[in-house]
């Protein structure tokens, strides 16, 4: 079975605190993205992967909203402004990497998942209920992988976990 969507655009909300109301959702495609309805097949809210899914007419159109709008709109959610990522759907898995030192950079663990893939994005998970907002410690990557990644892995001389979802 074939998993990826043509031509799609993924509007990621899982990065706010709590789901956003269609409202919220549709005034933010048209006055933020300033998505254009002649531009659009169709419009798929995602309850699951907390995101919007938008399959665009071309894919050079998608890679258009993608380059225009990733990471550089936000969303108020509790009196805070949170980026909000764009971009186009692919076969990249989506993995979590658990109980890592908040001293341990981004770039530090990007490098070392290369091993695995090619890593499209990384970014803190936030907590959703108890303290909204504020960083979980979880790091929340988009890998495209060509190989396995083990449940545990030695990250820096000691176990660290990453779990596929």
């Amino acid at each position: 079975m074939y998993g990826v969507r043509k031509n799609t655009l993924v509007i990621d909300f899982s990065v706010l605190p709590i789901r956003p109301d269609i409202g919220k959702v549709q005034s933010f495609l048209e006055k933020d993205v300033k998505l254009q309805y002649a531009d659009v097949r169709s419009i798929q809210l995602h309850h699951l992967r907390n995101c919007v899914l938008i399959e665009m007419v071309s894919c050079e159109i998608a890679f258009r909203y993608q380059s225009d709008h990733n990471l550089k709109r936000t969303m108020l959610c509790n009196n805070k402004e949170f980026r909000i990522p764009v971009y186009v759907d692919c076969d990249a898995v989506t993995v979590r990497v658990l109980d890592l030192s908040p001293s341990i950079s981004d770039a530090a663990i990007c490098e070392n998942m290369l091993q695995f893939g090619e890593v499209i994005s990384i970014r803190d998970e936030k907590w959703k209920h108890y303290f909204p907002g504020m960083s979980n410690g979880v790091r929340v990557l988009r890998i495209n992988l060509f190989r396995d990644i083990p449940f545990v892995h030695d990250h820096t001389k000691r176990e660290d976990y990453g779990c596929l979802p």
